[in-house]
């Protein structure tokens, strides 16, 4: 069935001499792998719209359950990023979470909430003024919410120390590597219901910032199978002062 829909790229490889094979997270069809013909011709790219973190306008021939690839027809950048794939902080930003949300994004599973909600992270992320810092953080806690696994909102002056097993906090057992301790703990609990700008405005330690995005990684891995590990953490880790 040829029809048309819009996505984000999240992973790209060449195949041949001039086509690509894309994953790319579309609005009707969910997590979708595809070929893309021609794009990568010598005289005249047109791979060049087509990178990683794009948004794209797509017509494809899509089959219902089948976990073949699908063969696009017409493709085309639906949004021009005026900073995100040039400016070199919110590109390796951007990169971690799409290595993220490819991870963690099971095939054909149609979500428009949650197409929604990583488009937008990118319109964002390219148009952000002053900090990004807390921005990996804020993307990693919205994406467990939209996926049903976010932390539990339970912090107290008794249940202080988030269990990355159980999702939720308690009480602190130093013989556990999945209890944080309660510093981490606190920030963990003040960011959970943020918006992306509260980077402007709410200013957290470096070493803090890394141990709690090392720590929620640890988190999606502990509850998506497969998650593995990721490529881009310990670059994003070494840009941000």
């Amino acid at each position: 069935m040829l029809s048309k829909t819009e996505g984000v790229i999240l992973k790209s490889i060449k195949y041949g001499e001039t086509s690509l094979i894309q994953d790319i997270y579309t609005k009707e069809y969910g997590l979708k792998s595809y070929i893309v013909g021609g794009v990568r011709n010598k005289k005249k790219s047109k791979a060049g719209g087509l990178q990683l973190m794009a948004i794209v306008e797509l017509v494809a021939y899509h089959k219902k359950n089948s976990t073949s690839l699908s063969r696009i027809k017409e493709i085309k950048p639906l949004v021009y990023y005026k900073e995100l794939p040039f400016e070199v902080l919110k590109s390796s930003v951007g990169m971690f979470i799409t290595e993220v949300t490819r991870r963690s994004l099971s095939q054909d599973e149609q979500n428009e909430e949650l197409y929604a909600f990583i488009k937008d992270s990118f319109l964002y992320l390219d148009k952000a003024e002053g900090s990004i810092a807390l921005f990996p953080i804020l993307f990693l806690i919205k994406l467990s919410q939209q996926l049903g696994f976010a932390p539990a909102s339970n912090f107290s002056e008794t249940n202080n120390s988030f269990n990355l097993m159980e999702g939720a906090f308690g009480q602190q057992d130093s013989t556990s590597v999945y209890s944080l301790n309660p510093e981490i703990s606190q920030y963990l609990y003040s960011l959970l219901f943020e918006d992306y700008g509260i980077s402007n405005l709410f200013a957290v330690p470096k070493v803090m910032r890394q141990q709690l995005m090392k720590e929620l990684v640890n988190f999606f891995r502990i509850h998506i199978d497969g998650f593995g590990k990721l490529n881009s953490l310990s670059v994003l880790q070494e840009l941000f002062d």
